[in-house]
């Protein structure tokens, strides 16, 4: 067990928490032994780098906590990070920002998402998806990622921005750099990652503003020319938002996929039942979060959930155990379709952070899940999916399944 030691109306106050060894399993796919090797219910642990997050309510109380705030420079420090330049591009992140500062850029981006936008955009990626499925082979083989999350992803993030489909695979190739980048991954690839995503989105800046239409960066031009950031802050946001696009999009798709394939009772459900789809994306994405856990640090002495946080220290939410809480989702450890949602999945997080393309990730999974329902009946694994991306987010290599058409097997 660890103790903590904090001082509450000048007494002392002494507790004890769980000691968890957070490497000693993979979390994205073996939550269920990860929290078996605590007390039940749990809500806050303790490891070597600092608290643990596990509770949905305490993971709720991390994010609304303003003493708590994103650490993505000081975790590069303690991970040994040497590239100033890939330091510096994590602090200005749109996600590393707080106060009124945050809020600003953020309301640069949040106007895009207005319903009369939305329903285009759904339509939109109902076109894609169809097109994709009818372009796969059935019956036949498949890889889920390759073949369905990925085009579907890059084409999607395509019509957002305004650009042609055969910009497609330059689009998904930015938004994987980008994932890398954030992960601190081959960071002497970084230069070559932002001089090509810099020179792509500053030619479409001057296209949009010679000639504006409803993409998202005409949506930036517009804000920047109102007042609300200035030109280098319109280029940060537009990385931003290219590049946790595509790559996130397409995995939350692939292992929506592989949910449904491990459970083909509750894919033959959500054929059956039209009204169960948006249902089935919530619980594939709670069951199967891309991102399932992030990092906190303590600007302050604070508290959660009455344990004392001491000012610099680390505190990693565990999304994916969150969404596991059996206080919050009954047999939290199943996949349910039917599922009432009482409390959100804190897949896109929640709060002042939450993830700004939480709806357009949930259109897009929605439109591949309406694409596929009327055409494949069945959905099997011909191997093991793979996966890559630990220890704080899971991005599948390949979810290889083979389909059946309806009404053919």
């Amino acid at each position: 067990m660890g103790v903590i030691l904090g001082v509450r109306a000048g007494v002392m106050v002494e507790r004890e928490l769980p000691t968890l060894d957070v490497m000693s399993a993979d979390h994205a796919f073996d939550t269920s032994r990860m929290l078996a090797a605590l007390p039940e219910g749990t809500p806050i642990a303790r490891s070597e780098r600092g608290l643990e997050v596990l509770g949905y309510r305490a993971c709720q109380e991390a994010f609304a906590n303003t003493s708590l705030t994103p650490c993505m420079p000081e975790l590069a420090a303690v991970l040994g990070v040497s590239n100033q330049d890939v330091v510096g591009f994590v602090a200005e992140e749109l996600n590393s920002r707080e106060g009124a500062e945050h809020s600003r850029l953020r309301a640069g981006v949040a106007g895009f998402f207005a319903p009369a936008r939305l329903r285009r955009t759904r339509l939109s990626a109902a076109r894609i998806a169809t097109e994709v499925i009818e372009s796969i082979p059935a019956p036949g083989d498949c890889e889920a990622v390759q073949q369905i999350g990925v085009p579907v992803a890059a084409r999607f993030f395509c019509r957002l921005l305004g650009v042609p489909d055969a910009d497609a695979d330059l689009v998904h190739r930015f938004s994987v750099g980008f994932s890398t980048v954030l992960r601190f991954e081959e960071p002497e690839a970084y230069q070559a990652f932002r001089d090509s995503v810099d020179s792509y989105l500053l030619a479409l800046f001057r296209t949009r503003r010679a000639d504006p239409g409803h993409d998202l960066v005409s949506h930036l031009m517009r804000a920047e020319n109102g007042g609300n950031h200035s030109p280098e802050e319109s280029l940060r946001l537009a990385v931003t938002m290219l590049g946790a696009g595509s790559d996130m999009v397409a995995a939350q798709i692939a292992l929506m996929i592989a949910a449904l394939t491990e459970h083909p009772e509750q894919w033959e459900l959500v054929r059956q039942r039209d009204d169960l789809v948006t249902g089935a994306v919530l619980e594939c994405a709670r069951l199967r979060p891309t991102v399932f856990a992030t990092e906190r640090i303590a600007r302050q002495d604070t508290e959660l959930c009455g344990v004392p946080v001491r000012r610099g220290e680390f505190v990693f939410v565990h999304i994916i155990a969150g969404n596991q809480d059996p206080a919050i989702y009954p047999r939290a450890d199943r996949l349910d379709i039917t599922r009432a949602f009482t409390h959100p999945p804190l897949t896109w997080s929640v709060g002042r952070h939450f993830c700004l393309g939480r709806t357009l990730s949930l259109i897009a999974m929605e439109e591949v899940l309406r694409a596929i329902r009327p055409r494949w009946s069945t959905m099997r694994f011909t191997a093991a999916p793979t996966t890559t991306g630990q220890p704080h987010s899971v991005r599948p290599v390949a979810v290889p399944i083979a389909v059946d058409l309806a009404g053919q097997r």
